[in-house]
């Protein structure tokens, strides 16, 4: 029962339950994939969640679904998303503090406003990624790759070099 209770908080919190989205239980891995996918994660909690295997498939089976999600103001805080491809995803305002990132692909995002407060970001790839008023105080940002990314004079926690 626990299962259904924390699957109608994800399709809440994430607005899926619009007229024209089908209702369908699922076990929680499942029920993320499907939000994730269908880029219906916008202000979905998603803490302390190991989400590699979710986000594994979702990129292997509907890869081009998921390069555009919005995660927009969703909590993501402490996640575990080593590996991750997010690529072209829109995070506005979205709560990655603590996250590990490692190795994550996340060019060409859109992350306004968010906050990577001590998040690992080592070896991410944030090639032109907008990162206008992000906040990555305490962020591990060792090999990560910043090419093109814009945005950085207004980043709080980092010093571009010249």
């Amino acid at each position: 029962m626990k299962n259904k209770v924390l699957i109608i908080s994800l399709f809440a919190l994430s607005g899926a339950l619009a007229s024209d989205t089908p209702h369908y239980e699922f076990s929680g891995e499942k029920a993320v994939a499907y939000l994730i996918r269908n880029g219906q994660c916008r202000d979905c909690d998603l803490s302390n969640q190991d989400l590699r295997a979710v986000m594994a498939e979702v990129n292997l089976k509907y890869r081009k679904r998921c390069m555009f999600t919005d995660l927009s103001g969703a909590n993501l805080s402490h996640a575990n998303l080593s590996g991750v491809d997010l690529s072209h995803a829109t995070m506005r305002d979205a709560d990655f503090t603590g996250a590990d990132l490692t190795n994550a692909n996340l060019s060409d995002t859109i992350m306004t406003g968010i906050n990577l407060t001590g998040a690992n970001l080592t070896n991410a790839d944030l090639s032109y990624a907008i990162l206008t008023d992000a906040d990555l105080t305490g962020a591990d940002l060792t090999g990560a790759d910043l090419t093109g990314a814009s945005g950085l004079y207004t980043v709080t926690g980092y010093t571009p070099t010249k």
